[in-house]
């Protein structure tokens, strides 16, 4: 089944979503050439998508990957998606302190195995997708950071809003 989700206030495009669960990463990945991503890093931004965002719209969930993208872009951070998604705070011996990610899933102390099998095939064909629409339109107008409604960061208030989807308010810094 093909779903068209068509965004055309915020993208200016038509995103289009495949929802086959014959389709596997491997497969999705052979079509992003090496040099752009590898199949690892198409990984951690579809599990990035699946624990961040999976209960989002597609537009939502695209919002989500692209702040990684962005993040991968920017110098104060690392310059791999695998990177990007799982930065944390370490301990003096390498370990991950928990609730120290940039990720709150990634550091949480939860297993982390999708276990919606649709879900995380959707989450797979997002980030493709996101990869795609990324070359032509960011959707998140340049953001870094986002966050859930229900909480109130206090580094928010230091940074730019650039707009809200479903239930993420989006941020950038300000020019330097």
């Amino acid at each position: 089944m093909i779903v068209k989700l068509i965004a055309k206030a915020v993208l200016g495009i038509a995103i289009v979503m495949t929802t086959t669960a014959s389709a596997n990463l491997e497969a999705v990945s052979k079509k992003v050439p090496k040099t752009e991503i590898s199949a690892n890093d198409l990984n951690c931004l579809a599990q990035n998508i699946y624990f961040e965002a999976r209960n989002q719209s597609q537009l939502g969930q695209i919002a989500v990957a692209h702040v990684v993208l962005n993040r991968v872009k920017d110098e104060a951070y690392p310059n791999s998606i695998c990177g990007v998604v799982k930065q944390a705070k370490l301990t003096s011996d390498g370990k991950i302190i928990k609730h120290r990610c940039q990720f709150s899933w990634f550091c949480d102390g939860t297993i982390k195995i999708p276990r919606d099998k649709k879900m995380w095939e959707s989450a797979k064909h997002v980030a493709y997708q996101a990869l795609k629409i990324y070359k032509v339109k960011d959707v998140t107008n340049g953001s870094t950071f986002y966050h859930a409604t229900y909480v109130k960061p206090s580094w928010s208030k230091q940074l730019i809003k650039t707009l809200r989807i479903d239930d993420h308010i989006f941020y950038k810094r300000h020019p330097v």
